[in-house]
């Protein structure tokens, strides 16, 4: 391909440190290293990093592009994201546009940048409950407009390209599956030390069980807890939650007062991203019982540091750990409990699990994603002319 200017709608790569920016953070890391003659422009209302700007070293043509500085307030910035940045693109010269987080501007002129638009997730049509009213309506609208004006809308898994055709009607011929890697770190083995280092500056135990998200309720943490409640207060894993707090946090501590399960369990927020492997490495299982994702990043993190994984039947989870993974219904605490006490005494099932997890998590790495996505734009480029 020739040298291409790509284009990409990237505010959250700066604003959010999980989720949709690590997303976008690992998309123009990838593509960067992978591709470094292309020119990438990389579009956002407000360059303050909240999550660092190493996913740019490394990349010789990458440029960050701000609004005037006029425009850089709350409101004006989102204004801007919607009704400006499309012609500003084509002033640039861009030919490829991606929205990374399910967006693109209203104003990209015809004949300008070919669009591309990621899709993570439908589950604000699938679960309407988990939002306020107002969110999914503003989301679902963006959601319609972004993908009917894209050339080709990217999901982030099978189950995702799915629930686009379901819920809003796109064509499965306009989909193309891309699915995320991982940041580089969670594939460095560290010392033991190293990871002893962290799990104390963090007051854990020795032995502990781990599980990464969001602490709301589509993740579904009360499962664990209750998983842990039906077993002998002799035989009971510690398990350390990892996560930003939301209110649903009240309900898992009024659970555990009621279960006795004080002292059995711990909430970590605001750990730094360089603390995550080793605290990752040093766990005896993950859990992720949540109920519906759009792709499960935690999963993959977990099968990159060498760590058996149980999680949910169901969503697209399968199609991120494979074999390698152990999947029970997220309504079953007694199955969930049986499992961790069987896996726990069986240290040579785990390191069986271990050992397909790496060979699971090489379907991810970051050469293969860039070479499916760069020819995702090779499509959208040849659909064009």
């Amino acid at each position: 391909m020739d040298d291409l200017t790509i284009g990409f709608e990237a505010k959250r790569a700066f604003t959010n440190r999980t989720g949709l920016g690590s997303y976008a953070r690992f998309v123009i890391r990838t593509l960067g290293r992978r591709f470094p003659q292309h020119r990438y422009l990389i579009y956002t209302p407000d360059p303050r990093p909240a999550a660092g700007l190493a996913f740019l070293d490394g990349i010789p043509r990458a440029a960050v592009q701000t609004p005037p500085a006029v425009v850089r307030v709350a409101a004006a910035g989102a204004l801007w994201r919607t009704f400006g940045l499309g012609r500003r693109a084509a002033r640039d010269g861009v030919r490829i546009f991606h929205g990374l987080s399910q967006e693109l501007p209203r104003d990209l002129p015809a004949g300008g940048p070919v669009a591309v638009v990621t899709m993570h997730d439908m589950i604000a049509a699938r679960y309407p409950d988990y939002f306020p009213a107002i969110d999914r309506r503003v989301y679902l609208q963006k959601a319609r407009w972004s993908t009917r004006m894209a050339r080709i809308v990217v999901a982030t898994s099978e189950q995702t390209g799915r629930d686009l055709s379901e819920f809003l009607g796109v064509p499965p011929e306009k989909i193309r599956v891309a699915y995320q890697g991982t940041d580089p770190r969670f594939g460095v083995r560290l010392s033991a030390e190293a990871i002893d280092q962290v799990r104390r500056r963090h007051g854990l135990p020795e032995h502990y069980l781990l599980s990464v998200g969001t602490i709301e309720p589509r993740k579904n943490a009360l499962l664990l807890l209750r998983a842990l409640a039906t077993l002998p207060p002799g035989e009971r894993p510690f398990l350390v939650l990892v996560g930003r707090p939301t209110r649903y946090l009240r309900h898992l501590e009024t659970f555990a007062h009621t279960a006795g399960l004080e002292g059995s369990w711990r909430v970590l927020t605001g750990v730094p991203a360089e603390d995550l492997p080793a605290l990752y490495q040093g766990a005896g299982l993950f859990l992720y019982p949540s109920r519906f994702e759009g792709f499960g990043i935690p999963i993959l993190e977990a099968l990159r540091s060498g760590v058996a994984v149980v999680t949910s039947t169901g969503s697209c989870f399968a199609e991120v750990g494979g074999a390698a993974a152990r999947y029970l219904s997220p309504d079953d605490p007694e199955a969930l409990a049986d499992t961790i006490r069987s896996l726990l005494a069986d240290r040579e099932t785990r390191e069986r699990m271990v050992e397909e997890g790496f060979r699971q998590a090489s379907r991810f790495d970051d050469d293969v994603l860039a070479d499916g996505l760069m020819n995702v734009y090779n499509e959208a480029l040849t659909c064009a002319t």
